[in-house]
């Protein structure tokens, strides 16, 4: 608010005293000690207060009085106020157009002339309007219309020049004043085709402004696919468009104008009424409808505070009395409690010696079952991280256990910081317990055994009591990843799909480093079973499954090329009663079919006219058919070899062998055969060990839970017990 000095023109008018203001303000006219700002405040004065035609009459006096030297910027935008202030006056615009004039500025007196037709009501109020619409301006001909920029006043047409940025038009005093609505000089639409410039120059240094000012514009909501779309138009570039929204993100969310629902691709809304970021919170925390909700909106706040927004006292003691309440609650989930527990503290942090007690915290720590696998409740990895770490820094006996529950389920870089402090304090046994669990359950674990892996191969568990068996981890991986690349997509989840392709680029980074590492620690029977891993493994690459195959062999030659699986081999394994079946099938269509073939072929050709023979035809794609077929059994019939059924080992599934299977949660069992192609039948459950379903199974062991599809879906079996299959009669 403007401060009026005192013993001023203004003061006088500020006071009332109208006869004391004229007396001075005519002597200062006559003197020459005139103060342009104070002649125009006393005016402004007089003419809120109803005295307009003393404000008209003082204002001619003084401009009257001007000399007739070349007018300065101050004395003309004092001309053109007083014409404003003094509408109705005749001799005030009459001089405030000399002056103009003088200045080499005719428009004024071109405007005025323009309109000054006579004094009413109407004439005045778009002289008024009209006398806003200065060059540069922005104006709008109707809600919704775009924007326009007012070049100049043309004084030989006595109209206004517009400007939509590609072509121009002119519009008369009266027309404009009823027609444009002047917009503020920031307006969004405006600047984006008028001055794209200073929109970018508004995006780094208020990026907050520039998104209030875009909702403005677009009808005060905005998707923020929407926004960036807008901002893409020459505001932002788009390469730095994440960075950007980054940082204006915080700033438009403290905005209390602004409304943001939702968290990566968020809905903008501009609200009637400010609403303050703290209160906006309050209003949220008191809505959550659960203590963990309530909890997260309490970290949001922290988070703010942290990238240097001011804390609110009253907020933080309300946030603190939440938490300590919600750790204190028994009913309470222990991890939850632990994590109200653990955010209080930072709140505490954040107010000093104002904050209040957390009460009770040897009874949270005595709670019955500790606090168990945090991970399983907390799904959020920084939530995790706050409560793990605040059982540390209290020394909480139990820590090292709930960091060990914890690890294998932790999501991302928190299973680094867990092993990292468990090593670190000498709690390696508690390390190894949680890779046990990991190894035990891979399915449940997958981030755990992934992260294990890399840990495992990178040196990062060097220094963990006892030996870490790179191989066992190896294995458990790639099996999983065969499992779950086998799975249909409603059996997995997206995350999971989404770390099976992480799995796969790890394995072929840096050209197999950490496949090499492993193939460095293994003898002849871990490297069969790698081998026998990568076999048909639909988890790994083709390329990777090759090379990593090419390099077993090339080490351990003897050990894996001598025992070269029989399904792997580019043989037809069949028992002697499948390859009878075989053999006589190609005798019948050879001695049998193709003669009788041959001979409706002759019968055919003795209707005449091969053309539209029908008979011929169908004769002649008889023989091609028996041909092909004679080709294909014949080529199967030379690759074919007896099954080895003296020596089939019962040590893993293989060709020759019958298993018997449980379906994990279920007591029923039932077996499978797995024979030659021409030995199936499955009625009798005998499966051709080329079919999907000996694919799941071959080279499997007893205690292996192998996922098969079948009749019934995906199952998943637990192999029981194998024996070697006794040969067809």
């Amino acid at each position: 608010m403007n401060t009026i000095p005192p013993f001023s023109l203004a003061s006088l008018a500020a006071e009332g005293r109208f006869a004391e203001l004229e007396e001075q303000w005519m002597a200062s006219v006559e003197e020459g000690r005139i103060d342009l700002a104070d002649c125009r405040e006393a005016a402004a004065l007089l003419a809120g207060a109803g005295a307009a035609d003393t404000a008209g009459a003082l204002l001619a006096c003084l401009l009257e009085q001007i000399p007739d030297a070349d007018p300065d910027e101050e004395l003309l935008e004092f001309a053109e106020e007083a014409v404003r202030l003094a509408i109705g006056d005749r001799s005030v615009r009459a001089q405030a157009a000399a002056i103009h004039r003088r200045a080499g500025r005719p428009e004024l007196g071109a405007l005025l002339a323009t309109l000054d037709q006579k004094d009413g009501a109407v004439e005045r109020d778009a002289l008024r309007r009209c006398l806003r619409f200065k060059p540069g301006a922005y104006v709008a001909a109707a809600e919704g219309a775009g924007p326009e920029r007012i070049e100049s006043f043309d004084p030989a047409q006595g109209a206004f020049v517009l400007s939509d940025g590609s072509t121009q038009r002119t519009l008369a005093p009266a027309a404009a004043a009823a027609e444009l609505t002047l917009l503020e000089q920031d307006d969004f639409r405006a600047l984006m085709r008028f001055n794209v410039a200073a929109l970018k120059e508004k995006a780094e240094s208020d990026p907050s402004g520039l998104v209030q000012s875009a909702l403005a514009a677009m009808g005060g909501r905005l998707e923020w696919e929407g926004l960036k779309k807008l901002l893409l138009r020459g505001v932002v570039p788009r390469p730095a468009f994440a960075r950007w929204w980054n940082r204006a993100r915080g700033q438009v969310e403290r905005n209390p104008m602004i409304q943001v629902f939702g968290d990566k691709q968020p809905i903008l809304i501009l609200r009637t009424a400010p609403i303050t970021h703290e209160e906006e919170l309050t209003a949220r925390i008191a809505a959550a409808p659960a203590a963990l909700d309530r909890i997260r909106l309490v970290v949001e706040y922290l988070g703010s505070i942290g990238a240097g927004h001011a804390p609110q006292g009253p907020l933080l003691q309300d946030c603190a009395q939440l938490l300590a309440g919600i750790a204190a609650d028994a009913s309470a989930p222990n991890a939850v409690a632990l994590l109200a527990a653990a955010v209080h503290a930072e709140v505490a942090q954040r107010m000093g010696a104002d904050a209040p007690p957390l009460p009770g915290l040897d009874a949270l720590f005595a709670r019955a079952g500790g606090f168990g696998d945090a991970s399983a409740l907390l799904e959020d990895e920084e939530l995790i991280r706050r409560a793990l770490v605040f059982l540390r820094e209290r020394n909480f006996a139990g820590w090292a256990a709930a960091y060990a529950e914890s690890l294998p389920g932790a999501p991302g870089r928190l299973t680094d910081m867990l092993a990292r402090t468990l090593l670190a304090e000498g709690r390696g046994e508690a390390l190894a317990r949680a890779i046990q669990l990991i190894l035990a359950t891979p399915d449940r674990h997958g981030h755990g055994l992934f992260w294990l892996w890399k840990a495992a191969t990178s040196g990062a568990l060097d220094a963990a009591p006892g030996t870490v068996d790179r191989v066992a981890i190896t294995l458990a991986l790639l099996r999983l990843m065969d499992r779950w690349a086998r799975s249909a997509k409603n059996q997995i989840t997206p995350e999971q799909r989404a770390l099976l392709g992480r799995m796969r680029v790890a394995v072929g980074a840096n050209k197999y480093q950490a496949m090499n590492l492993v193939l460095n620690e293994c003898d002849d029977g871990l490297a069969v079973q790698l081998h026998q891993a990568l076999a048909s493994n639909q988890g790994v690459t083709d390329v990777a499954r090759y090379q990593l195959q090419e390099a077993l062999k090339a080490r351990f030659a003897d050990a894996i090329l001598g025992r070269k699986e029989l399904w792997e081999e580019d043989v037809i394994y069949v028992s002697p009663r499948g390859l009878k079946a075989r053999e006589d099938e190609y005798q019948r269509i050879v001695n049998v079919d193709m003669l009788k073939n041959s001979e409706a072929i002759g019968h055919a050709a003795g209707f005449g006219d091969l053309s539209e023979n029908a008979e011929f035809t169908a004769a002649l794609e008889q023989r091609d058919f028996l041909s092909q077929r004679a080709n294909e059994i014949g080529d199967d019939i030379r690759r074919a070899r007896a099954i080895p059924f003296e020596s089939i080992g019962t040590d893993r599934v293989n060709v020759g062998t019958t298993i018997r299977v449980r379906e994990v949660g279920s007591a029923a069992e039932q077996s499978y055969t797995f024979l030659g192609p021409w030995d199936a039948d499955l009625e009798r459950g005998v499966y051709s060990y080329l079919a999907p379903i000996a694919r799941a199974f071959l080279g499997r062991s007893v205690g292996e839970v192998v996922e098969a599809s079948g009749e019934h879906g995906v199952q998943r079996l637990e192999i029981l017990s194998i024996e070697r299959a006794a040969p067809p009669d």
